[in-house]
């Protein structure tokens, strides 16, 4: 009998043993589990947050190509402005010396009459 109970003991402990082992080894794979959950969650974090930075530089690229054209019609709007100003200049440039032309010859004009021997 006594030999029976010792056995009996020894049985209980090792199941005992057993018992804790399983314990902590549920306790570690439930602390995994969160470690996993937590990492998921982070991923996830993560990956919105670079959607909305891809969002936001797309967002920018767009708007520089838009000022990009902007400026290239004003660009070239400035240069038709600069090219009628060059053309009036000249065409005043033209006027001006047709207009001393024409003085010279009402000046010349006049002087060929006042020259003139009166009839």
């Amino acid at each position: 009998m006594p030999v029976m109970r010792r056995w009996l003991e020894m049985m209980r402990r090792q199941l005992e043993v057993m018992r804790r082992r399983l314990e902590m080894m549920r306790r570690r794979l439930e602390m995994m589990r969160r470690r996993l959950e937590m990492m998921r969650r982070w991923r996830e974090v993560m990956r919105r947050w670079l959607e909305m930075m891809r969002r936001w530089l797309e967002m920018m690229r767009r708007q520089l190509e838009m000022m990009r054209r902007q400026l290239e019609m004003t660009r070239r709007w400035l240069e038709m402005m600069r090219r009628q100003l060059e053309m009036t200049r000249r065409w005043l440039e033209m006027m001006r010396r047709w207009l001393e032309m024409m003085r010279r010859w009402l000046e010349m004009m006049r002087r060929f009459r006042d020259d003139a021997p009166s009839a």
